[in-house]
């Protein structure tokens, strides 16, 4: 059966109608993709880089194996790294307490969500360190820029940052 031209003009403005809403839906899949794939690379690095401190590896040498191991990222200028040190406040007070905290990496302002030095520590379910315990962080901070940004419409549901911390 032979379609008249009036029929293929209605298929073709169909086409000119869902191709816009398919490109948006095609971008906005390939972001999360990206997304998801940049959180797992930042996992992976915090890990690495808490596995080096906390078998006696100084920071330069767990800040040098997340500088060497972030490929696709750039933690060295899109990202940062910073390590803290938690102990006991005090021999009499248990709680986490920041100790030391070293960062290095492009982001400015870069801030801790473990805690800032001579302040409490976010310690995951824990309250209380047993004494002469020392925990080690290292998270992993990079931005995020997806292709399909929305900001100027008001639309941000992607994060500018993917984050990661892991204790030793």
């Amino acid at each position: 059966m032979k379609q008249s031209s009036h029929e293929r003009g209605v298929a073709f403005g169909e086409f000119a109608i869902l191709l816009p809403i398919f490109l948006v839906v095609l971008a906005g899949a390939v972001d999360v993709g990206r997304m998801i794939y940049f959180q797992q690379v930042v996992t992976n690095l915090s890990r690495e880089a808490a596995n080096i401190v906390s078998r006696g590896g100084s920071d330069a040498a767990a800040f040098a194996a997340t500088e060497a191991a972030d490929d696709p990222l750039d933690v060295t200028s899109d990202g940062g790294v910073i390590i803290s040190r938690i102990s006991r406040k005090s021999s009499t007070d248990g709680r986490p307490w920041v100790v030391e905290q070293v960062a290095s990496g492009g982001l400015a302002g870069l801030t801790s969500r473990v805690g800032s030095p001579g302040g409490p520590a976010a310690v995951p379910d824990i309250d209380e360190l047993p004494q002469g315990l020392t925990l080690r962080a290292v998270e992993v901070i990079h931005t995020f820029e997806p292709v399909l940004n929305g900001r100027g419409l008001g639309l941000s549901i992607y994060p500018s940052t993917v984050y990661d911390v892991a204790y030793f």
